[in-house]
């Protein structure tokens, strides 16, 4: 089934608390929105302003039980993570700023994960703030990551498009979130910069920018 919902200006997130969270400008929206009926039920209200998304890829992730993080700023290369409470009060910065990409975080809303120009993942504890653990094995710009439902697998995804022109082998990688463990990597050709779990942790979706094709891969079998 494919439903025209809204036009908008990067790709949109599903909030469990009945929400659609996606960018109008620089501007992150949220719409009530009805899953059973496919249906937007309500105005849409800006949350945060200046909001930084790549190659329409949005900064932000919102967590099982509402938690929000994003990016903000229009140096993508110098970004600087940072905690704040519900009123939009500054708690603590996290780490050194850097070129951070998708940040997502876990279904459980205590860690939080995000890409990297340079290829690599970080995770940090959402309190107090502390880095936990960096995940290496891609080779250039991982475009975006995926919690597994259960929290214990990240899955990661880079494009055709890195900060070396073009790259002829994108591919998938899924890891331990306790090690840092490598568990598998799918290359199948095409370009993978955009990705989400199915609510059972069965399937996996990935999208590119520039393409129409939507491939949706059967966890555990590893195939399309």
């Amino acid at each position: 089934l494919r439903k025209l919902i809204m036009p908008a200006s990067s790709n949109a997130i599903y909030d469990p608390r009945g929400l659609i969270l996606f960018m109008r400008g620089r501007s992150l929206m949220a719409q009530p929105f009805d899953l059973s009926a496919l249906q937007l039920t309500g105005p849409a209200v800006p949350l945060v302003e200046s909001v930084a998304a790549t190659q329409g890829m949005p900064g932000f992730s919102v967590s099982a039980n509402g938690v929000l993080s994003y990016k903000s700023g229009r140096d993508l290369q110098n970004l600087q993570v940072a905690w704040f409470d519900r009123q939009g009060t500054l708690i603590e910065t996290v780490g050194q700023p850097a070129g951070y990409m998708s940040p997502a975080l876990s279904p459980d809303g205590k860690r939080i994960a995000s890409s990297g120009y340079d290829g690599t993942v970080k995770i940090w504890d959402a309190s107090p703030g502390r880095e936990l653990l960096t995940i290496e094995g891609h080779t250039d710009v991982v475009w975006d990551i995926a919690y597994s439902p259960d929290g214990k697998r990240l899955w990661t995804a880079t494009g055709n498009w890195t900060t070396r022109g073009i790259d002829n082998d994108p591919e998938l990688k899924c890891w331990d979130t306790e090690t840092g463990k490598e568990l598998l990597t799918i290359k199948a050709g095409g370009s993978f910069e955009a990705l989400i779990y199915s609510p059972d942790g069965k399937r996996i979706a990935s999208a590119a920018n520039k393409s129409t094709a939507l491939k949706i891969w059967e966890i555990g079998r590893a195939h399309v």
